[in-house]
């Protein structure tokens, strides 16, 4: 401990004195309204291969990891509100805001940052509407920032109701034109393939799934019962009482049954939220996130979700809450 303690001071101390080093990042920030709270941080383009925490004391925190090149990060915090941000070797990412109005919280150290911190509170407090149309005013000015593409897929794509396809695929081709070889770029192309496969009346898949107590589950296996599919990972603060709800429903439904889906990457998480074993419903869990096949498949971008599979194997309906979800069957 001692030894670990010695590098984090000796590293605060060439930071304050000469910036940042190549190689790594710090994110440090203050919350007012705020003395004590954990946030969980995770990147889901290699910026962390784990979910770490952001202690927060005293309404400020001081964070540190290695980054040799660029990464978008992901703070969760208690409310299951994200704050994005970018960040690129070298960087010092400064956090300010007030814990009471999330969304206005202010991002410094980069452009990108920046760009997204006025994004975000000049329409704070706007309806959705009016969002997404700004989304589509800023993606089409500012067509070569990683910031477009997070605005095209959390506007765009992560809504229950996916919007018609062909403005989607506008505001792609925009952004394709602005940077015809981008890797990230392609990968959104096919999560919009994706999302379009999440369509009422589709055909599901055939999946075999080996849960976490060694039984296949094939959709074969589900024909002439109702199928609810919900997806969810242990960091969701809701979890087991998502289960809980599933259970006492299937009690009263006997034509009902569910699968348990968890998008976790790692044991550790899974285990300590897949819930109470007693309420007899199957979990699976193959530690690929979102790079689950039958996820890829679904097209899955968001959690949680709830599919309702119909007794003929086609989606009746989809929610983010499970009880709408479950009202829809």
């Amino acid at each position: 401990m001692r030894k670990y303690f010695g590098f984090f001071l000796l590293l605060t101390i060439i930071i304050a004195g000469c910036g940042v080093p190549s190689g790594q990042l710090r994110i440090r920030g203050e919350y007012q309204h705020l003395d004590q709270a954990d946030f969980l941080l995770y990147s889901m383009d290699g910026g962390l291969d784990w979910v770490d925490t952001l202690h927060i004391r005293q309404g400020e925190f001081d964070y540190f990891t290695s980054l040799p090149n660029k990464a978008t990060y992901h703070i969760l915090y208690p409310n299951n509100d994200e704050l994005v941000i970018w960040a690129h070797s070298g960087d010092d990412v400064v956090i300010e805001g007030d814990a009471q109005n999330l969304f206005k919280v202010k991002v410094k150290g980069n452009e990108e940052n920046e760009l997204y911190t006025a994004f975000r509170q000049q329409l704070a407090d706007n309806d959705t509407v009016t969002i997404r149309r700004a989304a589509a005013s800023f993606i089409r000015q500012h067509a070569q920032s990683p910031v477009s593409l997070y605005l095209l897929d959390k506007y765009f794509l992560q809504c229950t109701t996916p919007l018609p396809r062909d403005s989607v695929q506008r505001l792609y081709q925009v952004l394709r034109k602005a940077l015809p070889r981008d890797n990230e770029i392609s990968l959104l192309g096919g999560r919009i393939q994706q999302r379009y496969a999440l369509q009422k009346g589709k055909s599901v898949p055939a999946f075999d799934l080996l849960t976490a107590a060694s039984v296949h589950h094939r959709l074969s296996d589900y024909h002439g019962h109702t199928l609810l599919l919900y997806f969810w990972a242990g960091w969701l603060n809701s979890t087991q009482g998502t289960h809980r709800i599933i259970a006492d429903t299937m009690a009263v439904d006997k034509n009902l049954r569910a699968l348990s889906y968890s998008l976790d990457v790692d044991s550790i998480t899974f285990h300590a939220t897949k819930g109470d074993s007693t309420l007899s419903i199957p979990v699976y869990c193959d530690y690929l996130g979102f790079q689950s096949p039958l996820v890829k498949q679904l097209g899955i971008t968001q959690l949680p979700m709830a599919v309702i599979i119909d007794e003929k194997g086609r989606i009746k309906c989809t929610d983010k809450d499970v009880i709408k979800a479950l009202r829809q069957r």
